[in-house]
């Protein structure tokens, strides 16, 4: 039935969605296209759907891969033992049930509903990954074609989303889901828009903490620009908001919130309350035994003493990758990230490739640009906050998927560099 439903869903959000696919466009805009350009959009769409008809044959195996054994471990395991026992309860044997799981509960049905685990849904969750980066790409660069055809190619050329894709890894899938949302609200789906971030923010423990900060800092800087002289707001560069923009995304702004609390009670609700119960603390692994709502914990007993060193080891995590957070680790991780240093990895876990450092050096253009202008360009701020706080904790580059990819959308819809790449 879970199939079936989804099956039916996809098929009215596509019946939705087709009118804004419009074939008579595309045809007149490859008219238009000189023959070398023709050439070199049909070559790079080629070699992009070999990509990804490998990545779908990947998709079409079960989880076997040695960088799936998270999802071994417990993204697909504890879902099933929860069927199984038919219970929400903690099971003990395992640090991994007092995570955040929302989005691992919500897949669950399609995972198991074959024989063997099966990881075609992180397929369509890379799909729609590409569609709604290429959609962003489209309102923000006014439906340029090469623009859009340029973040395809950035996207599914980049060494970070090649490991990932075919894969029972989800962070594509969570990086879906804050695209998702932000398309959702530029369109004015409010509704919609809030579900999809909700799912964001409860999918793993440190993301509430990382949120909070971020709108926090934005705000920040928000107060601060409008105290130096900055009137213009935009999403992107040379792209101001009208005054009546500016009330409908107010508007728009406070539906969410609401709606965002509301279904949280649902989404996250459920694993908050199984961190407080249990580990005496809403983000488990962080702080357990802050939050005493059970009086009768025993903190002396073996079972607590291992719950709170498991969960720092968990914490502790944050510094297993990269080489130190001083300056000059700063200013060398930009390059070290984007290079594999060991094999196929590097000390960052794995190449982001090389069309992030395309893109980085145009990025940091159009901030200063921005700033010497005294415009406020929400999404390259948001990049940049995005960007800080993930220094200031895990350096994992499977957690740079967002900001990457809001870079890639930033100058690639950017006609002026289209031309300089092209």
């Amino acid at each position: 039935l879970a199939w079936v439903l989804f099956l039916l869903l996809c098929a009215w959000v596509f019946w939705g969605s087709a009118k804004s696919i419009v074939p008579g466009w595309l045809q007149e805009e490859w008219k238009e296209s000189s023959l070398s350009l023709q050439i070199f959009l049909a070559t790079g769409m080629i070699i992009a759907f070999g990509i990804l008809f490998c990545a779908l044959y990947a998709a079409l195996l079960p989880p076997h891969l040695i960088q799936e054994s998270d999802a071994l471990n417990y993204h697909y395991t504890l879902p099933r033992q929860h069927l199984i026992l038919n219970s929400f309860r903690h099971i003990p044997w395992s640090l991994a049930d007092l995570y955040f799981l929302p989005v691992d509960f919500a897949l669950a049905p399609y995972w198991l509903v074959t024989p063997l685990p099966n990881k075609f849904p992180q397929f369509i969750f890379f799909m729609g990954f590409v569609g709604v980066a290429a959609k962003l790409t489209g309102i923000f660069s006014r439906n340029n074609f090469i623009s859009i055809c340029l973040v395809i190619f950035a996207i599914v050329g980049s060494h970070h989303v090649g490991i990932q894709m075919g894969t029972a890894m989800l962070d594509v899938a969570m990086c879906y889901l804050l695209l998702a949302a932000l398309d959702s609200f530029v369109e004015g789906h409010g509704r919609l828009c809030a579900v999809e971030f909700a799912f964001y923010f409860w999918s793993k423990s440190f993301i509430p903490i990382q949120m909070v900060f971020i709108i926090l800092l934005m705000w920040m800087i928000y107060s601060v620009a409008r105290k130096l002289g900055f009137k213009e707001i935009m999403w992107n560069i040379n792209d101001v908001w009208s005054e009546e923009q500016k009330k409908i995304y107010r508007a728009s702004l406070k539906k969410v919130l609401i709606c965002f609390a509301f279904v949280s009670i649902f989404i996250g609700g459920p694993f908050v309350g199984k961190s407080l119960y249990y580990a005496q603390t809403p983000l488990f692994p962080f702080f357990p035994g802050r939050v005493p709502v059970v009086g009768n914990m025993d903190k002396n007993s073996v079972a607590w003493r291992s719950l709170v060193a498991n969960a720092q080891k968990a914490v502790d995590t944050r510094d297993q990758y990269g080489s130190g957070r001083s300056l000059v680790e700063l200013l060398k991780h930009f390059w070290l990230i984007a290079v594999p240093e060991q094999g196929v990895n590097n000390r960052y876990d794995y190449p982001v490739g090389l069309m992030y450092l395309l893109c980085l050096g145009p990025f940091i253009y159009l901030l200063f640009k921005t700033i010497r202008k005294k415009q406020l360009a929400i999404l390259p701020v948001f990049v940049c906050v995005y960007w800080a706080l993930w220094w200031m904790g895990s350096h994992q580059t499977r957690f740079l998927f967002v900001p990457v990819t809001v870079m890639f959308i930033i100058v690639l819809s950017r006609r002026e560099f289209d031309s300089k790449i092209l």
